[in-house]
């Protein structure tokens, strides 16, 4: 062999060194994305069957948004980690020495690839015999990862199945869905009342709409935190108390005070105008004309105003004891006696009553438009909470059977049942017989005398209260004997049952108080000697 020859082979020695362990990489790079995808579907399966089941224990809101989410963030580190753990060529040729049993021959002979000494040469000749006989897969066999891929294609089947099956937390997540539509119905509603109304008050409201704006203010901010139309219910009730306690029953009749009054200034040419306006309800107009009235006062002739005060007196006696009508009687009496100063300074005060009033009668417009609104808001609030009752507890009964009870005059009985959520009971004296029935679905029962504490009442076995011993029933009817107790030992025992009830339904805190004072009465009256 010349010297040529063997110095060309030495230089295509370390070329063809590289293009081995390059195509050996290329199967290391295959095999790392292999590897970290594998780990990727393990993890993200994982993730699908912990958020699966976690969905099945907890109503989980966007349960699948938020397990993409956490794929894509899973992926990612995948993605980061396959770039991070790329080999370079020496990572690859220790690898392909140990898997191949090379003996480190291409570690060796990369790490002497340049250097053009006798010895080195030997070495990538060496190297390239043995190792060009072997596949890239031989050093990197996919096989390697059946266990990861049975792992993973375990995790992808289970998440499958789970995500197949029905999942009895949607109804919850869909009831509350319909529970926050609902709520944020009666909101925008309530809401858009708000904004009428503060359009019409304009840039000078009364102190009555200042008050309405702000219990509109404090029941939307309620229904901001509320999530069901029971709690909705519940601010309601409370803004319905409130714009109950704005109201002032006297406003409209002095309004209608106002317009006999000027039934009777109409009479007088000189009142004419004023009491034009006052029968129109034109109370702003009409306080402008009472100015002018006085302004003329000292225009007129004697006749005109006698005339006048017998006018301003008639209106007085119309309107009746209010504001309006005490300007107008100090008017007449001024202009009768003469005193044109004084009647002038009571006509002036008599435009500033109608101003109060026409500001009383704007309040009370303001005040029956938000309540309008609240019952249609109520309305609504009340069929959503009852659908959701009745999704919840459909099929359901709570009864109460009134009881029996004899005395010395002879028999009573009464009897009460409430269809839906609640319960209902009746208690029985010896002349007459009481009965209520108390649930969501309505009660009846019929109305009598309370009884003693002394008397005895019959208390079935089915229908004994709770945290009483139950008596054995017996037969009813003449000449047989029951089991009886005192109906002042169950008369608590009932009333809590009752009261438990309460709490499971909205009512404004008025008729709650209502019937807690009912039961409150009964028991006053039991013990009574």
């Amino acid at each position: 062999m010349s010297e040529a020859t063997v110095t060309e082979r030495t230089a295509d020695e370390p070329r063809a060194l590289e293009t081995l362990l390059q195509g050996f990489r290329r199967r290391a790079l295959a095999d790392e994305a292999l590897r970290w995808s594998l780990r990727a579907v393990i993890a993200a399966g994982a993730w699908g069957i912990v958020l699966s089941v976690a969905a099945r224990i907890w109503p989980i809101e966007r349960a699948a948004q938020i397990w993409d989410a956490g794929a894509v963030a899973l992926v990612l580190s995948a993605l980061i980690g396959w770039v991070r753990s790329r080999p370079d060529l020496a990572h690859v040729a220790r690898t392909a020495d140990a898997r191949l049993g090379l003996a480190e021959r291409l570690a060796s002979a990369l790490a002497f690839a340049g250097d053009p000494a006798e010895l080195p040469a030997m070495l990538r000749a060496d190297a390239l015999a043995r190792a060009s006989a072997r596949r890239p897969g031989d050093a990197y066999p996919a096989g390697r990862h059946r266990p990861s891929a049975l792992v993973a294609g375990t995790s992808a089947l289970a998440l499958i199945v789970l995500a197949s099956l029905s999942n009895p937390m949607d109804s919850v997540l869909a009831k509350r869905r319909a529970d926050q539509a609902a709520v944020n119905t009666i909101t925008s509603q309530l809401k858009k009342t708000q904004e009428q109304l503060k359009a019409a008050e304009g840039s000078r409201p009364t102190d009555q709409q200042k008050a309405i704006d702000k219990a509109l203010n404090d029941a939307l901010k309620k229904l901001g935190a509320a999530s069901s139309p029971r709690q909705a219910l519940e601010s309601l009730a409370a803004l319905n108390d409130k714009l109950q306690s704005l109201d002032n029953p006297s406003t409209a009749g002095q309004a209608a005070g106002a317009a006999a009054a000027g039934a009777a200034l109409g009479t007088s040419p000189a009142g004419e105008a004023l009491g034009g306006a006052l029968s129109a309800g034109q109370l702003a107009v009409a306080a402008d004309q009472a100015k002018q009235l006085a302004t003329a006062l000292s225009g007129l002739t004697p006749d005109q105003r006698t005339q006048l005060a017998q006018a301003l007196a008639d209106a007085a006696t119309s309107a009746g004891d209010t504001p309006l009508g005490n300007a107008l009687a100090q008017g007449g009496a001024a202009l009768s006696a003469g005193d044109v100063g004084g009647a002038q300074q009571a006509l002036n005060q008599a435009a500033g009553a109608m101003s109060s009033l026409a500001q009383q009668q704007a309040g009370e417009q303001s005040l029956g438009q938000a309540q309008a609104a609240l019952q249609q808001s109520l309305q609504q609030a009340n069929q959503a909470a009852s659908q959701g009752s009745q999704g919840q507890a459909q099929g359901s009964q709570g009864q109460g059977q009134g009881s029996q009870g004899q005395g010395s005059q002879g028999q009573g009985q009464g009897q009460g049942q409430g269809q839906g959520q609640g319960s209902g009971n009746g208690s029985g004296s010896g002349g007459a017989g009481t009965g209520s029935g108390v649930g969501s679905g309505g009660g009846s029962g019929g109305s009598g005398s309370a009884g003693s504490p002394s008397e005895k009442v019959y208390v079935p076995k089915t229908g004994a209260a709770p945290g009483t011993k139950p008596l054995p029933a017996g037969p009813l009817g003449p000449g047989q004997t029951v089991p009886q107790t005192g109906y002042q030992s169950v008369l608590g025992s009932y009333s809590q049952v009752e009261l438990n009830a309460l709490n499971q339904t909205v009512l404004p805190p008025s008729e709650r108080d209502l019937v807690q004072q009912y039961f409150a009465g009964l028991d006053q009256q039991g013990t009574k000697p």
